[in-house]
């Protein structure tokens, strides 16, 4: 996808979210995303949202997947309104 980019540095996975993941997305977005982990070998992820500015339920369900695939999980550069949704539903206490 020419908005989401993924590198790998010393054993970690980085995913940095396009602007907006939601449902006109969130299918491609998770499909590509847990391929392009699965690919790295990597175990250890993290979910770049330095350019993100909005997060749907949809895009929720992707962290899901991502969480229940792999144990090591965080969250990088989150702000603003992504920050106040990862907040209200845990994900900001587990992950970050």
């Amino acid at each position: 996808m020419d908005d989401i980019t993924y590198y790998t540095d010393d054993g970690i996975f980085t995913v940095c979210l396009p602007e907006r993941v939601e449902t006109s997305n969130a299918d491609k977005l998770r499909e590509d995303i847990l391929k392009n982990i699965a690919e790295s070998g990597c175990t250890r992820i993290v979910i770049d949202c330095e350019n993100t500015n909005y997060v749907s339920s949809a895009g929720l369900r992707i962290f899901m997947a991502v969480s229940k695939r792999y144990e090591d999980v965080h969250f990088a550069n989150v702000t603003g309104y992504v920050k106040e949704v990862l907040d209200i539903t845990g994900f900001l206490t587990k992950y970050l």
